[in-house]
């Protein structure tokens, strides 16, 4: 019988340590803080506030996809943290290329073959390089 830490958690994430950055201790809690906030947006909303009805369709979309995080085991926001803080990183597990042969690259994504994430400026330096 699963215990009530593990209940409706993907296997995946079962032994995941609390203090890791996508915990699901922790995003329980972000979960509730997003209901809250998704509470007071509504109440924001039957008020006529501008801008509440966009406040709580983020808070509600984020929830759900923090749920389907628990359920599945796929982060699939672009944001995390308890009030959407933090961008979450992307890497790159296949290469594309474009006509050229050329490896296609897009700026803030880590790729494993360069150890490192591709950064503006080395857009920038291979742009120059391209106009030589």
């Amino acid at each position: 019988m699963q215990d009530q830490k593990t209940n409706g958690i993907h296997p995946s994430l079962r032994d995941c340590p609390d203090d890791d950055e996508l915990s699901p201790l922790k995003v329980k809690e972000w979960i509730k803080t997003q209901k809250k906030l998704l509470s007071a947006a509504q109440s924001e909303t039957r008020q006529k506030v501008k801008g509440a009805i966009a406040r709580a369709s983020n808070h509600e979309g984020y929830i759900r996809n923090m749920q389907k995080y628990l359920r599945d085991g796929d982060w699939v926001d672009n944001f995390y943290g308890e009030k959407q803080e933090k961008r979450m990183g992307w890497k790159c597990y296949a290469l594309a290329y474009d006509k050229d042969g050329n490896a296609k690259r897009d700026v803030g994504t880590f790729y494993p073959n360069m150890g490192y994430v591709y950064t503006q400026k080395m857009f920038n330096e291979e742009e120059s390089n391209c106009d030589d």
